[in-house]
């Protein structure tokens, strides 16, 4: 085969690929090769994706090329020639990549949702009057994210060079242009544990909340955001004088005067509601793991309710909030 006939069947391939473009690269003016993207998931054993977002970044020029393949395990691609910046990240899930035309500009955020989404409550019914970090957005909880970058892959005809992040930078080269990736978690779970919980019996349902939790994460370089967001979370009855709950986080923002609060929102049979803050920043701060965190918060004595209380108007904003000091707990 004579090397015009290869250039051109180079063209002609990626002729079919204009799917797998945004915008900002109209077509493909270069020639082209296969390389073999082979995911290795030791840094996440037990990681199960249903499929994987590949994201090429073009050093010359704008816009990016992705590919979505199904499954863990990688697969091939076709590119023009060149370099190229590079993030792949699990696509079964419902964050939103955002400037995602820009190798240094994408991130991974939520969106914005309801306080008390954690409760199964009308929309319409009365919010608590306040809450201490009142003028943070309120988003929803992250799903599990898996990722991996790298800031220069080099597609040649006869050989693919990359820089390799996962276990210190370095540069690599492959002649049978092997793309090796290594994604790891890069959202952590926090768990809380109200315990000494006296007349849980009078509760009807319960939701909860974190704030001063980063708003996004940089898929370049995994570093968080300095603004600090709420989540909203289930909280559930795990024994008999004992609240618990669990969410995923793209972890603490990286503003440290940002604070956490640690919100319960409560019904009781009787209708009225009852807020309760917790300041946990030093529980987070001092957090061993950062991706498996805890909170523990040591009694907590709720209202009983007022069985003479016949009826309650749910439009009417009565919040009882209390805010509790809980110290370096």
């Amino acid at each position: 085969m004579t090397r015009i006939t290869i250039l051109v069947g180079a063209l002609l391939t990626c002729g079919l690929m204009q799917s797998c473009l945004y915008d900002g690269i109209q077509d493909c003016a270069d020639f082209c090769n296969q390389l073999d993207v082979d995911n290795h998931w030791t840094l996440a054993p037990e990681a199960s994706p249903e499929g994987m977002a590949y994201f090429f970044f073009p050093k010359s020029g704008s816009g990016s090329w992705r590919f979505d393949i199904p499954g863990k395990d990688g697969g091939d691609l076709r590119l023009p020639l060149g370099d190229y910046a590079f993030i792949t990240i699990n696509d079964d899930t419902s964050v939103i990549f955002e400037n995602d035309k820009s190798f240094s500009s994408i991130v991974a955020s939520t969106l914005p949702c309801d306080l008390l989404s954690g409760a199964a409550v009308d929309l319409n019914e009365a919010r608590p009057h306040r809450i201490t970090d009142s003028d943070q957005t309120v988003v929803m909880c992250p799903d599990m994210l898996w990722c991996d970058y790298s800031p220069y892959v080099s597609i040649g005809f006869d050989e693919l060079s990359y820089e390799i992040v996962s276990d210190g930078s370095r540069i690599l080269t492959s002649s049978m242009m092997l793309l090796p990736t290594h994604p790891r978690q890069i959202v952590s779970r926090y768990h809380f544990i109200i315990s000494n919980v006296a007349n849980l019996e009078g509760v009807s349902r319960m939701c909860a909340a974190m704030s001063g939790m980063a708003a996004d994460v940089s898929l370049c370089d995994l570093s968080r955001s300095s603004v600090g967001v709420t989540l909203p979370f289930a909280a559930v009855r795990s024994g008999e004088s004992e609240i618990s709950g669990e969410f995923m986080t793209f972890g603490l923002a990286s503003d440290k005067s940002v604070r956490n609060v640690l919100y319960l929102f409560v019904w009781l049979t009787d209708g009225s509601r009852h807020s309760y803050e917790f300041d946990v920043t030093s529980q987070t701060l001092a957090a061993s793991d950062p991706m498996d965190v805890w909170v523990r918060v040591d009694s907590l004595d709720l209202p009983l309710p007022d069985d003479s209380q016949e009826t309650f108007d749910v439009s009417v904003d009565q919040w009882n909030t209390v805010v509790i000091n809980i110290g370096k707990g």
